[in-house]
């Protein structure tokens, strides 16, 4: 059963260039019990999970978030997906991929979604120890880099600068 409370959630969306981008970041309370047979499950102390195939150079991606890992003690992660979720069940998604992945509350878990339609839209949990990192600035300015740098359509540019930026900040 979950007992997650979001503390912070806000979700914009915007059209541009074809693609609708949809960005939300919520802050939970992970714990529920994924609903989903077929969660996808990332290797143990691994970063990123690309079952969309949208992250071409994975050891700069990985090496980025290993550096923001030993410099602020929270371990990011990035799902990729092939979906067409939206809003409430898009969000519960994530928190569900993050509860069956993580038994901890010290994860940032990115799940990006590239649709059939070649939209994609992202949503990013916070495990509740994070805070220290990520405080209310700090995630809003972590999710207008993250939209801007996915805007760009380089997924592993907008990680990689994301998190070096987010790095910088601590």
């Amino acid at each position: 059963e979950s007992s997650e409370t979001p503390a912070t959630e806000t979700t914009t969306a915007t059209e541009s260039t074809g693609l609708t981008e949809a960005t939300t970041t919520t802050t939970a309370q992970p714990g529920g019990q994924g609903t989903e047979d077929d969660l996808p499950v990332i290797s143990s102390g691994a970063h990123i999970y690309d079952e969309a195939g949208v992250i071409g150079d994975e050891g700069s991606v990985n090496s980025a978030m290993s550096s923001f890992e030993s410099s602020t003690g929270v371990s990011p992660a990035i799902f990729t997906i092939r979906d067409s979720l939206s809003g409430d069940d898009f969000r519960q998604y994530a928190r569900d991929i993050y509860s069956s992945n993580f038994s901890d509350q010290d994860h940032v878990l990115i799940v990006y979604q590239l649709t059939p339609q070649n939209t994609w839209s992202w949503t990013c949990v916070f495990g509740s120890n994070t805070g220290t990192v990520f405080d209310q600035d700090t995630i809003n300015t972590f999710q207008s880099d993250l939209t801007n740098a996915f805007s760009s359509g380089n997924v592993d540019n907008a990680l990689v600068s994301t998190f070096s930026n987010a790095q910088s900040q601590d």
